[in-house]
């Protein structure tokens, strides 16, 4: 299973889209607070989360998962990666990549961290 957080619809929606022809199982949310607000599927092979989230962004989504024992590896996803993003992302060893989504580097990401 993948969790996939991302607030744009249509972006979510190509990603999963893309992510199930590959032959994941993939399930949705469009905001941190909605995941927040259920459980994780146990069976979670990584999180794909966007940084730039209407109410809280990825990072406090992440750093709460992590403090609720969620240790899936994560996959942060933004257009134009600020330097607050880059320095979290290397402390915490988070895999980043960057919008658009060309060719197969996301489905490379999972594989990789997985």
């Amino acid at each position: 299973m993948v969790v996939l957080l991302e607030d744009d619809a249509a972006v979510r929606d190509a990603v999963k889209f893309s992510l199930e022809a590959e032959g994941f199982a993939v399930q949705t949310w469009d905001s941190a607070e909605s995941l927040l607000a259920t459980e994780i599927p146990a069976a979670t092979i990584c999180l794909i989360v966007d940084f730039n989230l209407g109410g809280m962004s990825g990072i406090e989504a992440v750093e709460e998962l992590r403090r609720r024992g969620v240790r899936s590896p994560v996959i942060m996803m933004t257009t134009v990666p600020p330097l607050i993003l880059k320095e979290w992302v290397a402390r915490t060893h988070t895999a980043l990549i960057e919008k658009p989504l060309l060719d197969d580097v996301l489905i490379g990401a999972i594989r990789e961290v997985v």
